[in-house]
C-alpha cells in the first residue's frame, strides 16, 4: 500500500515523458536551424506565442490579409485555425483545419507538411471541448502517418505524444507508453 507521501509511478512516468518531449521539441528547431516562417511548426509556435503575448490581433490581421490575397495560403490558414483554437472559437478552428486536410498521398506525390499539424490542432480542439476516444485517436494516428510521409520528425514526436495521452485514459497504458517512448 502507498503511504501519503508516496505516489504512483505512472504520473511520474508521464511527467518525465512530457518533460523530455517538450525539451526536445523546444530545442530541436533551433539546433537544426531549419525553421523558416513558413514551416508549419513555426506557424503554430507564432500563434501560440501571439496568444501568450499581445500580438495575436496583429498575427490574425496579417494572416487574414494573406488569405485575402491567396485563398490557398496554407500557412495563413493554419495560423488562423490555431488562433481560433487557442481563443476557444472551436467552430472556426475546425472549419479552417479541415480545409488543410489532404487525401492520402498518391505514390510519388509530395507529402503535405501542414496536414499533420491541422489534424493535431483539430484533435486538441476536440479534447478542449471534452471529446475524446476514437475520433480524436484517429486524427492523431493519421497525423502520425502523414508526418512520417512528410519526414517531419517534430510532428511525428508530437503525434506520438498525443496518441499516448489519448490511449492512457482509455486503459491502454502499455500501448500509450510505447508512443511516449517513441515521442
Amino acid at each position: 500500500s502507498l503511504s501519503t507521501t508516496e505516489t504512483s509511478p505512472m504520473p511520474n512516468a508521464i511527467s518525465l515523458s512530457l518533460i523530455l518531449f517538450l525539451a526536445g521539441a523546444s530545442s530541436a528547431p533551433q539546433a537544426a536551424g531549419a525553421l523558416t516562417g513558413e514551416e508549419p511548426q513555426a506557424i503554430v509556435r507564432s500563434a501560440t506565442l501571439g496568444i501568450r503575448g499581445d500580438s495575436s490581433a496583429k498575427l490574425a490581421a496579417r494572416w487574414a490579409a494573406r488569405l485575402h490575397d491567396d485563398s490557398t495560403d496554407r500557412a495563413a490558414i493554419l495560423g488562423l485555425a490555431t488562433l481560433a483554437r487557442l481563443t476557444y472559437d472551436f467552430d472556426e478552428a475546425e472549419r479552417r483545419y479541415r480545409t488543410l486536410f489532404t487525401e492520402p498521398p498518391r505514390a510519388g506525390a509530395n507529402a503535405d507538411r501542414y496536414d499533420p499539424y491541422a489534424r493535431m490542432g483539430l484533435g486538441l480542439a476536440m479534447e478542449a471541448q471534452g471529446l475524446s476516444g476514437d475520433p480524436v485517436l484517429t486524427l492523431y494516428q493519421r497525423a502520425l502517418a502523414d508526418a512520417r510521409l512528410a519526414g517531419d520528425r517534430l510532428a511525428e514526436g508530437a503525434a506520438h505524444f498525443r496518441i499516448g495521452n489519448t490511449l492512457a485514459p482509455l486503459g491502454r497504458i502499455p500501448e500509450g507508453f510505447l508512443h511516449f517512448d517513441s515521442a
